[in-house]
């Protein structure tokens, strides 16, 4: 990783970690890009505890991560800072009985900040959106956040530069644990499932899923080819009704099973991890087919294909021509509605399965 002139270095004194705590407040696939930190940070300094802070949201992240040790749990449904100020109040106190020697902070934002200076962690270091003197003051060791510059996962582990290391990005570090994959074993026998392709087709962010009919077509070639299609999503009704949408246009609904809506997170990634290829939107299932090293064609929207396509595994992206991508907005003008996906037609989605079917065999 190439450094960017940090004006100022932790100054260890010699002193090895032994207690590290990382933070990442967002959703399920930000707080998988922290993962690939977290194994860095066991390979820097054998013996070191890890503790994640994150939303409760989110715990089936850190809980499955092989290196993460412990985890605290912070609210994510509070929209407001005082509200946020408030169910926080306690968190201080557990974070200093932790003694941690270090503490990272990648959520780019006043919460992680003023947690960590309340928690009297002393060598803290994190991103900083605004370049403010109180934020100045709660992050003495601030890192540029570069975003669309280069993937995410890059860009948390330069923050490992504030300590004067350079380390080659491991993989996404995730594993669903060994009820979960039993349950997917289970699922698959009692269904007589063998050779399949996992869809999931939409997002907590619905302006990134691409259109009903055109997902439908493709479900329509990949059965015509042989294939069994899994369809899954999130239990929200939004996405249940998409997914209604995508079957009611298939031509093909006989080699499709639907478990949209049904399925924990590490079942998914647990299923994801045994199909022959993962076709979606941009979204956390998306990272997980990274972490389970499933091949993956993605549709991209609005977000930065450079900060979020699939770390480290074959894929290939897609994305209609428009000339404000990535404009990182819910849709064009925040309509909901995204040109960069309604502008995509099906057969480069086709044509980007096959090929990577082909050199995936």
């Amino acid at each position: 990783m190439p450094g960017y002139g940090l004006k100022t270095r932790i100054d260890l004194k010699g002193i090895i970690p032994r207690r590290i705590l990382v933070c990442k407040f967002g959703r399920l696939g930000d707080v998988l890009m922290m993962t690939p930190f977290c194994k860095a940070l066991k390979d820097l300094f054998p013996g070191v505890s890890i503790t994640a802070l994150v939303y409760a949201s989110t715990k089936e992240i850190v809980a499955n991560c092989p290196w993460v040790d412990d985890y605290i749990l912070a609210d994510g449904q509070s929209r407001s800072f005082m509200n946020k100020l408030r169910k926080d109040f306690n968190l201080p106190l557990k974070i200093r009985r932790g003694r941690f020697d270090l503490y990272f902070d990648f959520s780019n934002g006043e919460r992680g900040a003023y947690l960590g200076f309340l928690s009297g962690i002393k060598r803290r270091v994190g991103f900083t959106k605004n370049d403010t003197p109180l934020l100045r003051y709660l992050i003495p060791y601030p890192v540029p956040r570069r975003a669309g510059m280069c993937h995410e996962v890059v860009n948390y582990l330069e923050q490992l530069e504030a300590l004067g290391f350079q380390v080659q990005a491991p993989p996404l570090q995730w594993r669903p644990d060994q009820e979960s994959l039993d349950a997917a074993e289970d699922i698959l026998q009692s269904l007589a499932i063998e050779d399949f392709v996992l869809i999931h087709p939409t997002s907590f962010w619905m302006f990134k899923a691409w259109e009903e009919d055109k997902n439908a077509l493709v479900i329509d070639h990949l059965v015509r080819l042989g294939f069994k299609v899994v369809l899954s999503a999130g239990p929200d009704g939004r996405e249940l009704a998409y997914i209604d949408g995508i079957i009611s246009r298939l031509s093909s609904p006989q080699g499709v099973i639907n478990l949209a809506g049904k399925l924990t997170l590490t079942v998914l990634g647990a299923l994801i991890g045994k199909a022959r290829l993962f076709f979606g939107a941009d979204s956390a299932p998306m990272h997980l087919a990274a972490a389970m090293g499933t091949p993956t064609v993605a549709v991209f929207g609005p977000s930065s294909e450079v900060s979020w396509h699939p770390w480290m595994v074959k894929h290939r992206l897609l994305i209609g021509p428009c000339p404000e991508h990535p404009c990182h907005r819910a849709g064009c003008n925040d309509s909901g509605i995204s040109r960069c996906l309604t502008s995509l037609p099906v057969e480069p989605v086709l044509q980007a399965i096959d090929e990577l079917m082909e050199t995936s065999a």
